[in-house]
């Protein structure tokens, strides 16, 4: 197993990154990257986002209000991009000139500035890079988090199992993700964005 470097949420996504974090053994570097890889897709999938940057072309409806879109991801570094084709061609002369609109790559919204979105499905074409380059403070110890609880669980052979009461035999079942954990998630959850 290596690091899949296209999502990986841990800033230089390496072994030795999260190895001593996790106190994790040679041995066990396979095992460990094959975590990091699963955290990463959960980080993306709670969040709704793919959240390491990376180039994209991607198709929206045209907006209700004609002049605003948010788009699915944020941030976005480079626009490349902005068409508007009622015929689906898309060709040079669809394209919005950069001038045309005003872009605010923190949050994922381009405002038309000259112009307004045709109506209908699909109809704006966007070619960006877009994500964290380099992945927020917060969100990639999350990430280390959930990977060294997993670590953990796996280690300690109790998959799904939060603790034992030998006495009156209690056993508690984890939470599917650690409270902490689930909060940060929550925090770059995106608005659905057709």
């Amino acid at each position: 197993m290596a690091i899949d470097t296209t999502n990986c949420l841990i800033n230089g996504g390496t072994w030795t990154t999260v190895q001593t974090y996790l106190g994790a053994a040679d041995s066990e570097k396979t095992y460990v990257e094959g975590l990091i890889n699963a955290v990463s897709w959960r980080a993306n999938s709670e969040t709704g986002r793919l959240l390491l940057a990376r180039n994209r072309t991607d198709y929206y409806d045209g907006p209700d209000n004609g002049v605003t879109l948010l788009t699915r991801q944020a941030p976005i570094n480079v626009m490349s991009g902005l068409f508007v084709d009622t015929a689906y061609v898309f060709g040079t002369d669809t394209e919005i000139a950069s001038t045309g609109y005003q872009l605010y790559g923190d949050i994922g919204m381009i405002v038309l500035t000259t112009t307004v979105f045709a109506p209908g499905p699909r109809v704006v074409k966007l070619i960006d890079n877009e994500g964290y380059v380099t992945v927020p403070y917060d969100l990639e110890m999350a990430v280390m988090e959930l990977t060294l609880d997993w670590y953990k669980r796996f280690r300690e052979k109790r998959v799904g199992v939060k603790s034992i009461s030998t006495e009156g035999r209690t056993v508690s079942y984890a939470e599917s993700l650690p409270q902490n954990v689930a909060d940060v998630f929550k925090s770059y959850r995106r608005m659905a964005v057709l």
